[in-house]
């Protein structure tokens, strides 16, 4: 069966919300700036795809990439401008569940392949060895069944591929505004989280790297921006919940008129054989 990467969330309602947080954190910067090197540094080993004095794409060499969880594709844009690949050469997968999303992400990627880019709902079916390199830029969170969706992926990678994943952890403030939202609904966390993720590499026994990469959450104390960060992680459960209980969330990360919160994400890279 094809692999959701996600049904446990609907960012459609949240969109604005999903933009705030982008706009406010130096995550997608310190995770790019974390990934190129590793993908650089994969792709160099294989000599048959890059030079190794340039890390360019040797002439005749296709970069297979698959964005599992693309979202409207601002992340992919940011990565595949740095990564620089020649249009000619680059074939482009999207996966994304929100149909607007995936419309947006394709048309906003086009102009990174001359070729047709390949959208699904899911990662479909036939799919093993096919990619040079998987981003699954913070969407495991959303994966329900974490133990079927990973191996496919890892699965998903062509020969001396490279799978790059991030995700926030307990270490994570953010993670814990979780952990007691859900407590004042007297439930579980919904959502997966680094440990999760770690522990279905070990039990699936995929050989990984990690390391953690430190970030900045940075916007104007307001009740509405407080709220928006909020809506942003709790979705359709943030309506349920006691606002000011949640918006107090914040108090100890308030500084000088504004909100600023020194966390990190954890990052899991595995490198296909070959």
């Amino acid at each position: 069966m094809p692999t959701s990467s996600t049904a446990a969330k609907d960012f459609g309602p949240i969109r604005d919300d999903y933009a705030f947080f982008e706009s406010h954190a130096t995550e997608a910067e310190e995770d790019l700036a974390a990934y190129l090197p590793r993908f650089r540094e994969a792709m160099t080993r294989r000599a048959s795809a890059f030079d190794s004095r340039s890390a360019t794409l040797a002439a005749d060499q296709r970069c297979r990439v698959l964005d599992f969880g693309c979202g409207p594709g601002t992340f992919s844009g940011k990565f595949l401008e740095r990564l620089g690949c020649p249009a000619d050469r680059l074939a482009i997968t999207l996966v994304e569940p929100q149909p607007l999303y995936r419309q947006q992400a394709a048309a906003s990627l086009a102009r990174f392949s001359n070729g047709a880019i390949a959208t699904a709902a899911s990662l479909p079916d036939g799919s093993a060895n096919s990619f040079d390199l998987i981003l699954a830029n913070h969407v495991l969170y959303y994966v329900t069944d974490l133990d079927t969706v990973v191996p496919a992926i890892v699965r998903a990678l062509a020969p001396g591929g490279v799978f790059q994943t991030a995700i926030a952890g307990h270490d994570n403030p953010l993670i814990r505004f979780w952990v007691s939202a859900f407590a004042l609904l007297g439930r579980p966390v919904p959502y997966q989280t680094a440990e999760s993720v770690a522990a279905t590499f070990a039990r699936q026994a995929i050989v990984v790297t990690t390391s953690t990469v430190p970030y900045r959450l940075e916007f104007p104390d307001t009740p509405a921006n407080r709220a928006s960060i909020l809506r942003f992680l709790l979705g359709e459960y943030f309506a349920m919940l006691p606002q000011d209980a949640l918006l107090s969330f914040f108090d100890p990360y308030a500084r000088a008129g504004a909100i600023v919160i020194e966390t990190c994400s954890h990052h899991f890279v595995v490198t296909a054989a070959g």
